[in-house]
């Protein structure tokens, strides 16, 4: 994947097939990603990936990112997904964000 300028983090990204992914950038309230809001973002994630039953990563800067798989395991990595065609949707919000998480984005 291309690499993204600093101030398009965070951002989900969703394999769509080999070598192709969606890049769904999150803007966030005043551009601060505060501990609390890294939180509720992972898991707005979680219940994406469980509920679209997809693999997503959310990354949170060039060597900071969540994979989570639809079962609900999450790995912490310093390696965002790389190589493959970059399809981009922006969101002021993600779509689809659980009850309650929705105050911080």
């Amino acid at each position: 994947m291309s690499n993204l300028p600093s101030h398009s983090f965070p951002y989900i990204v969703e394999r769509v097939f080999s070598a192709v992914y969606v890049v769904h950038r999150i803007k966030l309230k005043n551009r601060i990603l505060t501990e609390e809001t890294r939180q509720s973002l992972i898991q707005m994630t979680v219940t994406l990936s469980k509920n679209g039953h997809k693999r997503l990563c959310i990354v949170f800067g060039t060597k900071d990112c969540i994979y989570i798989e639809p079962s609900g395991r999450i790995k912490a990595s310093t390696q965002p997904p790389s190589g493959g065609f970059d399809i981009y949707n922006t969101y002021e919000k993600p779509p689809a964000i659980p009850n309650g998480l929705d105050s911080q984005l």
